[in-house]
């Protein structure tokens, strides 16, 4: 009997082993399972984040090939990218351009995950049509004294001009290598407008239909400034800006005197007039194209020895007299009055510096149109 109970007992407490020994192992299996789980959700994490650094890499660069090995959320990240002519990995050629294939690979532990994604790249920036000239009217266009109007030593540019309304020149100390338009009436010496480039022989002035000059709201860009003046803002000494990627935005609730010198990329946003005076002196950084836009609600006034490389736009007048040089553009919704020794060498505006009020790409950055995990 003794015998019996003493085999119960070890029989009893071998089960009791066994089960216990079966709880820890499920046990042991659920803690690795979820910490296999949550690693592959960390990779796949990291790679998803992968995908992202590429839309914004290629946004500024779109020559950007990838990265290796980047350390990230106690992982690594590898992203790869190439050129590819269709929507989806692997897929035919659609004859596509401006696609690249991202392969991004997220690493946590023994967790590996792959995401596959095709980029559009966003569409070339291009300007406005009514910002194609090197002067442009939303009324009148008078040109008085010794002014020349000419290309920013670049051939292949004509320096254009347009008014909505009459377009008026007086004496013959004039010059514009380009074309003359107009949607009233023309008062000028035809004879002193002489393009670069008119390989139909087109006559170099001509009625046409008036071009459409936009509205600008300054109060809509608040948001994009990377400075906010309430009042009026004066320009002294040197500033420096931005750069083409990131221009320095001003928005000034007033009127921008410029009296001082800049370098760099930005754009100036004035709710009132814009104004020069004194000597002015604006550096450039771009060949093909300005570096500063200067937008008023107002007017934009000039006087005294201005030398400046810019892009502008009012919606009133502008007015320069003196000897103000400006390398760029002007576009005024109203009236263009100057007088004395102005030149204007054109150069075209530059897209970085227009597609935040008048857009024109397509799509603005890098989009995904395929994603595989």
């Amino acid at each position: 009997m003794g015998r019996m109970l003493l085999f119960l007992v070890l029989g009893i407490g071998a089960l009791f082993s066994f089960a216990s020994l079966n709880i820890n192992y499920s046990n042991s299996r659920l803690v690795n399972t979820t910490i296999e789980k949550y690693e592959n959700i960390q990779a796949n994490n990291v790679a998803a984040g992968g995908i992202e650094k590429a839309i914004s890499e290629l946004n500024i660069d779109t020559t950007w090939s990838g990265i290796s090995n980047l350390q990230i959320a106690h992982g690594t990240l590898t992203v790869s990218v190439s050129n590819t002519t269709s929507s989806y990995p692997g897929g035919p050629d659609m004859h596509l351009t401006g696609m690249r294939l991202i392969t991004s690979i997220g690493v946590v532990n023994n967790q590996t995950v792959t995401i596959q994604s095709v980029l559009q790249l966003a569409s070339p920036q291009t300007v406005p049509p009514f910002l194609d000239y090197a002067i442009a009217s939303g009324s009148d266009l008078e040109l008085e004294g010794s002014i020349n109007i000419r290309d920013d030593y670049n051939a292949s540019w004509n320096a254009n001009v347009h008014s909505n309304g009459k377009l008026e020149t007086s004496g013959n100390a004039y010059s514009v290598r380009g074309f003359g338009t107009y949607s009233d009436k023309l008062e000028s010496h035809q004879v002193n407008f002489v393009p670069n480039v008119n390989l139909n022989s087109d006559p170099v002035t001509a009625k046409i239909p008036p071009i459409t000059i936009p509205t600008f709201n300054p109060t809509d860009y608040i948001g994009i400034a990377t400075s906010i003046t309430n009042g009026d803002l004066t320009i002294n000494g040197s500033t420096t800006l931005g750069t083409k990627s990131h221009p320095a935005i001003y928005y000034v609730n007033g009127n921008i005197n410029f009296r001082g010198s800049t370098n760099g990329y930005g754009i100036f946003i004035a709710t009132g007039n814009i104004n020069f005076n004194g000597n002015v002196t604006v550096n450039t950084q771009y060949p093909n194209g300005s570096n500063l836009g200067f937008y008023a609600a107002g007017n934009i006034q000039s006087s005294g020895n201005i030398s400046l490389t810019g892009q502008m736009y009012a919606s009133g007048n502008i007015q320069a007299s003196g000897n103000f040089t400006l390398i760029g553009s002007m576009t005024a919704r109203r009236n263009i009055e100057l007088s004395g020794n102005p030149t204007i060498r054109y150069r075209p505006a530059n897209a970085a510096l227009t597609n935040q009020f008048w857009p024109s790409a397509t799509n603005s950055r890098p989009v995904s149109v395929s994603y595989y995990e």
